[in-house]
């Protein structure tokens, strides 16, 4: 049972982690979209 709970806790730790990651490359993503376009 203990094991179970740890192996989910770290699962739930690299998704957490993953989806912050694709998150701040997005927004970084999205950043750099809006410097690299010319703005008139």
């Amino acid at each position: 049972m203990l094991s179970n709970l740890e192996h989910f806790l770290k699962l739930l730790v690299l998704l957490v982690g993953g989806l912050m990651v694709i998150k701040a490359e997005f927004t970084i993503g999205q950043l750099t979209a809006f410097i690299a376009i010319p703005h008139f």
